[in-house]
């Protein structure tokens, strides 16, 4: 009867281990929300880029709000304050590239989905004018 013990240790060591394993390889859930709230931001403003009739390239000064929906995906809901630079579109973007004092607030909504790695820009609103 005492030759049993040995073997529930060994095999709780064994499922101790695997779990730890299993645990460590995994991302915090909260972590990767963030990483791809920088990333969705910064996605939307490229969007905006490619898809206006502006000359001129524009950048993401500050997010100034941000809002998640869970919805078969992550759902961004982001006010972003863009700044205008005096890089034309077609150009090499580099640090050298200077702000101009336009800026403005638009909206975006991104849905990210996340186990596709795949973003798209659903929607965005922006002021005609520069301020």
């Amino acid at each position: 009867m005492a030759y049993w013990w040995p073997s529930v240790c060994v095999l709780l060591l064994f499922g101790l281990l695997s779990a730890w394993c299993e645990s460590s390889e995994q991302i915090d859930p909260f972590l990767m929300i963030w990483v791809d709230e920088i990333g969705a931001a910064e996605f939307a403003v490229q969007e905006y880029n490619n898809e206006s009739e502006d000359d001129y390239v524009v950048l993401r000064k500050e997010t100034v709000e941000t809002k998640i929906q869970m919805a078969a995906g992550l759902m961004y809901h982001f006010k972003i304050r863009i700044k205008r630079t005096w890089c034309r579109k077609g150009e090499t973007i580099n640090s050298v590239c200077a702000f101009s004092y336009d800026t403005k607030i638009c909206n975006f909504v991104v849905w990210a989905k996340v186990w596709l790695e795949g973003m798209h820009l659903l929607n965005y609103e922006c002021p005609a004018t520069w301020s």
